[in-house]
């Protein structure tokens, strides 16, 4: 780890996206629920998660968690969150009908919904993506990312976090993601431990995970004392599960909501 940096990017993410979209392309194929998702290595679904990504980079000013090479100052690693607020409660006022869904779930959720031309919340205004059609997947592709929405979504409602822990809002961990010539290094666990530093700093009282994967169930309880606050079982609830790959359901059985409550 000595040649790892873990820094704290805000504004940086908004002018430095473009950077990371071989590790964003790379998480799309490695991790577990994606793996029942076909088509995504293809170039125009890349092209259009190209798009996905710019748009939650340019969401909010959550702190973005990146991992760096300091010797080539590329980044290795990072950690893709929001900041969530209960239903009714988010800071970006939306009264138009056609946004009436835009408090749902933030990340994948929003980012699937469609919106009329001109009328996209966020103000694209780099020239490459100002003519783009709203995330026009290949058939198939888009319908598949929509159900692994859904089961996110339901994780989440399942939690019912704002009453369980009484907070008015909550930092949200939606991906953490470590190039696959750099795992195993304890990248995952130091980026971690600087957002529960930065979310400490920032006062916020809880900090939730989406853990899809064994792997990060496990570094988060075993290593930072998050809590499971519910689980949804692929076979029963995730409906591509038949299209995993057999070695993958073998050692990714469900995917868990965890909490840690901050000092």
């Amino acid at each position: 780890m000595e040649d790892i940096d873990i820094r704290v990017w805000v504004e940086e993410k908004k002018t430095r996206w473009a950077e990371l979209l071989d590790l964003w392309h790379q998480y799309w194929v490695f991790e577990p629920l994606n793996s029942g998702i076909p088509g995504l290595t293809e170039p125009e679904t890349k092209e259009k998660l190209s798009i996905l990504f710019h748009d939650m980079m340019m969401y909010d000013d959550t702190p973005f968690i990146v991992a760096v090479d300091k010797e080539t100052e590329k980044v290795v690693g990072f950690v893709l969150s929001f900041i969530e607020y209960p239903k009714g409660k988010h800071p970006i006022q939306v009264t138009d009908k056609a946004f009436s869904d835009y408090e749902k779930v933030v990340g994948f959720v929003l980012s699937f919904i469609e919106y009329p031309k001109g009328k996209h919340p966020i103000q694209v205004t780099d020239k490459a993506f100002s003519d783009y059609e709203k995330y026009k997947f290949p058939s198939g592709v888009k319908e598949r990312l929509n159900t692994l929405a859904s089961f996110l979504e339901q994780l989440l409602v399942k939690g019912d976090l704002f009453n369980k822990f009484g907070v008015e809002k909550i930092w949200l961990i939606e991906i953490t993601t470590v190039h696959q010539d750099y795992t195993r290094r304890g990248i995952a666990n130091a980026m971690t431990a600087k957002l529960l530093t930065v979310a400490r700093d920032m006062k916020l009282l809880l900090v939730v995970s989406e853990s899809t994967s064994k792997f990060t169930q496990q570094s988060k309880t075993r290593h930072f004392n998050f809590e499971t606050v519910c689980e949804s079982v692929y076979a029963n609830d995730y409906a591509h599960y038949d299209a995993m790959p057999e070695e993958m359901k073998k050692t990714h059985l469900s995917a868990f909501l965890l909490a840690k409550q901050l000092d």
